[in-house]
């Protein structure tokens, strides 16, 4: 499947939108997904649907929600070393 990307630009402004834009909780910000959804750079709006947590230290509990799927992670900026990624923006894969 091709790989769907939401450019920096429109996250920000989508975060600035709906208050999340210097930080939020995980579940807040799956809730307003579920509702508005966010539109990447093909045109097309993307939703959330219902969400559950999922033991990521577990691998066969991780290895199952990823195989089921989607799974979406959360990542606190601030934990990430420094040279993490040169590349702003949400991914879907």
């Amino acid at each position: 499947m091709p790989e769907t990307f939401i450019p920096e630009a429109t996250v920000i402004a989508w975060a600035r939108k709906y208050g999340f834009l210097n930080g939020a909780g995980l579940t807040e910000v799956m809730d307003e997904m579920k509702v508005n959804g966010m539109t990447a750079s093909d045109g097309k709006t993307y939703t959330d649907g219902p969400y559950s947590g999922v033991d990521y230290s577990t691998e066969n509990v991780l290895q199952n929600a990823i195989f089921n799927g989607p799974v979406n992670i959360a990542i606190d900026a601030n934990a990430l070393p420094n040279g993490a990624g040169n590349s702003n923006g949400w991914f879907s894969t």
